[in-house]
């Protein structure tokens, strides 16, 4: 089950492009015959020593220079 979770959803077969626990749940029921609601699936996933991870989001048009120039001088003084 943790190989499955941290390979991620296959987009190919319909899956969604990351696990939510809902998903998580439909894809148990699918594939176990299991019904699990998600409040629970919560203690599973911790108990499998996962954690709900979420990507950051980026700007799509930042500047490469000025980011870097940002994270080693930090913002420019107004």
């Amino acid at each position: 089950m943790v190989n499955r979770i941290l390979r991620g959803p296959d987009a190919e077969k319909g899956e969604p492009s990351s696990w939510t626990l809902p998903d998580l749940g439909h894809f148990i029921e699918a594939r176990f015959g299991k019904t699990m609601l998600p409040q629970f699936l919560s203690r599973v996933v911790r108990r499998l020593g996962l954690s709900r991870q979420k990507a950051r989001p980026v700007y799509p048009q930042r500047e490469a220079r000025a980011a870097e120039a940002f994270a080693t001088r930090g913002s420019p003084a107004p």
